[in-house]
């Protein structure tokens, strides 16, 4: 079993390829999209980010097909939502 130190980075290197082919794939469309991993409570640096770059519209991912865990995803999407001015995205990903 990898140790927690060993876990983090290499999770963090698989976020980055994913958010790197999306935003690949919507400049590919004429979109002009900026995409970062970062860590801390999700919501608080989404809203962080989206002020920071001055985002004119947040995207939030989600590939949970369970209404448990739709719920659960939601209250992030909720919590940004209720606390920006940005429109927001909500992205299901099958």
């Amino acid at each position: 079993r990898p140790t927690f130190s060993k876990e983090i980075p290499a999770q963090h290197q698989a976020a980055e390829r994913i958010v790197e082919a999306v935003v690949a794939a919507a400049r590919q469309t004429g979109i002009t999209a900026q995409g970062e991993v970062l860590q801390g409570r999700p919501f608080e640096q989404i809203l962080q980010a989206a002020q920071g770059r001055g985002a004119d519209l947040i995207v939030i991912g989600s590939h949970d097909k369970t209404r448990i865990s739709q719920a659960w995803i939601g209250g992030v999407a909720q919590k940004v939502i209720g606390l920006t001015e940005h429109p927001v995205l909500v992205a299901h990903i099958e």
